[in-house]
């Protein structure tokens, strides 16, 4: 797979959620006929990630700033800054794929404080990348470029620091035998650790190292595999393949099977489903097919890819249930209970991530058995990147 080289595209801001609700989809709850897949597009289906019902985790920002990150915020009551922020707006749509260049023009006028307001007013984690690189670029130091960033645009900034650390600028790449030093220490940097923030570091490090092994995973994961922790190795496992399998706007990896590259993922399965299942549902969603098709391409597999597949399974049709919390019961009601709580898992680590009150509001509805009301309530507790819940599921010892 080397050589695998991606563009990074603009992601395509819609109100997912509000269309999927409109689609008529209650009328299932409470029936025997089999849940349709939603059809929706490659961009859509990766933008899940960044979908309505987003809150922005502001753990981070509760950071006192250090004074080299307050060097680059502006006052936004400012009229000279709310209007030259208006300009931004305007002119955001016209640099899709290159925000960088609009980025380094209007930090100085209206802030990084004010380019995130802005992009948080729609799905943004992808358009955080490239801030976080020109946060990254300006400073020259991880702290006050973490803390600038926090959790914003759903920790996509925070990505784009560790990207700009990691590759120079964005074009002109460190070796991985340069990076390799840097690799098991940079997310222990105290503005992250104090934060809780060290999960989401390391995911963002699969990110980077993804892009320095030229796309090439079977060296990317032996770079995530450096961390001295499991549950890091994987959390930068899944970094890893969100990099490789993109946003949806490339074509799909492994496109002539259901399980590939996954099938040959033998250390982090469910890192790859994560992603695959994705263009699974997307595949079927186009042919009318509906969640239990979906399900039964994971059945089949040996016990450790079933249980990825099956999270997979639940990460591609959060969004369902995030417009519909109810359906969560018909979504991950398959496989044995193994099965289910990854699917369950995959649903709703990220929903509270978004939004909190929304994971608990899915599991307080949620019609299943006792075990797996008890993993959903974890799981909303829990919330994405814990180190304290079970991992035996996601790799092997």
């Amino acid at each position: 797979m080397s050589g695998h080289i991606r563009r990074r595209a603009w992601p395509w801001l819609s109100a997912l959620l509000l269309a999927m609700a409109g689609l008529g989809l209650e009328r299932w709850l409470g029936t025997s006929q089999a849940l349709p897949l939603p059809w929706l597009s490659g961009r859509e289906m990766m933008c899940a990630e960044q979908a309505a019902h987003y809150a922005v985790d502001d753990r981070l920002q509760t950071l006192a700033l250090d004074a080299r990150a307050r060097w680059l915020l502006r006052d936004q009551n400012d009229s000279l800054v709310q209007q030259r922020k208006a300009l931004f707006r305007r002119l955001l749509p016209d640099h899709r794929g290159r925000p960088r260049a609009l980025y380094e023009s209007f930090v100085p006028q209206i802030g990084v404080n004010g380019i995130l307001d802005v992009l948080e007013e729609q799905a943004c984690h992808a358009e955080g990348h490239d801030l976080g690189r020109v946060i990254y670029a300006t400073l020259g130091e991880l702290e006050p470029a973490f803390q600038l960033c926090g959790n914003r645009c759903t920790s996509g900034c925070m990505h784009g620091v560790l990207m700009g650390l990691f590759t120079q600028d964005g074009n002109d790449h460190l070796t991985l035998e340069q990076a390799q030093a840097r690799i098991d220490s940079v997310c222990r940097d105290p503005a992250i650790v104090a934060a809780g923030g060290e999960g989401s570091c390391v995911h963002g490090v699969g990110h980077a190292v993804t892009v320095l092994a030229n796309y090439d995973m079977a060296t990317a994961i032996a770079q995530c595999q450096r961390f001295a922790s499991r549950p890091f190795q994987y959390f930068c496992a899944t970094g890893a393949y969100m990099e490789f399998f993109g946003d949806g706007s490339q074509p799909e990896p492994g496109a002539d099977s259901p399980y590939a590259p996954c099938d040959r993922e033998a250390a982090f399965p469910a890192a790859c489903y994560r992603y695959k299942m994705r263009f699974n549902a997307m595949r079927l969603a186009a042919r009318g097919h509906a969640v239990d098709d979906l399900a039964e391409l994971c059945r089949p597999l040996p016990p450790l890819q079933r249980h990825g597949c099956f999270h997979g399974l639940g990460d591609a049709l959060r969004p369902l249930v995030m417009a519909q919390p109810p359906l969560l019961a018909e979504v991950c009601r398959h496989g044995e209970a193994a099965d289910r709580r990854m699917c369950i898992e995959g649903v709703v680590e990220k929903a509270a991530d978004f939004d909190p009150a929304l994971g608990a509001r899915i599991c307080q509805g949620f019609s299943g058995a006792a075990q797996d009301r008890q993993a959903c309530f974890a799981a909303a507790h829990q919330r994405m990147y814990s180190l304290d819940k079970d991992y035996s599921l996601y790799f092997m010892p």
